[in-house]
């Protein structure tokens, strides 16, 4: 996080940067770190987050993925836990910053989420928990896998996302570019037909 904040600092001092016009994308696990950045730092007028996960322990605890299943065995076996809530609650513990901590310094309205309804790496429960921990805030949600939701959301909804952050920047609003444009929606579905990832 001081990361991130040490970079939100040098944007921020940039004579081409309108620091109040600073806004957060995140994807995956920048998704988190995205909600957790726009938590605590005030200059974020808003953040569209895809496939965000509330927390990293939800993450290890539960995703599927092999690469983190394979450290989620390594730390469980090492520290003689059998059970995934049982090292969930452990990691939580040891984490110092959560989401839910500090949503109430935001309003749900500076939140666009996109969700995998059928994501097993960023798990779905996680990433309707962050829907729940910022107060149900506008979203929309995909019966399709986490490589494939911010594919799709990528290719679709660029003009929505803007909208989204020219409201929150209190810019006027307009309906130019609500619709894909029809070749971006058939060069997005030749791609999903090729790819063999949910």
């Amino acid at each position: 996080m001081v990361g991130s904040l040490a970079l939100g600092d040098h944007f921020g001092r940039q004579p081409e940067v309108n620091p109040s016009k600073i806004g957060v994308i995140g994807i995956s696990y920048g998704g988190l770190r995205g909600l957790l950045h726009s938590l605590i730092d005030k200059r974020v007028k808003g953040a569209v987050l895809l496939v965000a996960g509330a927390s990293i322990s939800d993450i290890l605890a539960y995703s599927s993925w092999s690469r983190i299943s394979r450290i989620r065995e390594h730390h469980m076996k090492t520290a003689g836990i059998t059970d995934r809530e049982e090292y969930r609650r452990l990691l939580e513990d040891l984490l110092p910053l959560h989401a839910e901590d500090v949503a109430s310094l935001r309003k749900p309205e500076d939140f666009l989420l996109y969700v995998s309804n059928v994501d097993a790496w960023v798990p779905t429960f996680s990433q309707w928990r962050v829907w729940e921990i910022l107060g149900e805030p506008a979203y929309e949600a995909y019966n399709v896998g986490h490589i494939r939701t911010p594919t799709i959301v990528s290719f679709t909804k660029g003009a929505a996302m803007h909208k989204f952050f020219r409201g929150r920047w209190g810019e006027p609003q307009d309906d130019r570019g609500e619709a894909p444009n029809e070749d971006d929606v058939a060069a997005l579905e030749r791609y999903l037909q090729l790819q063999p990832h949910s």
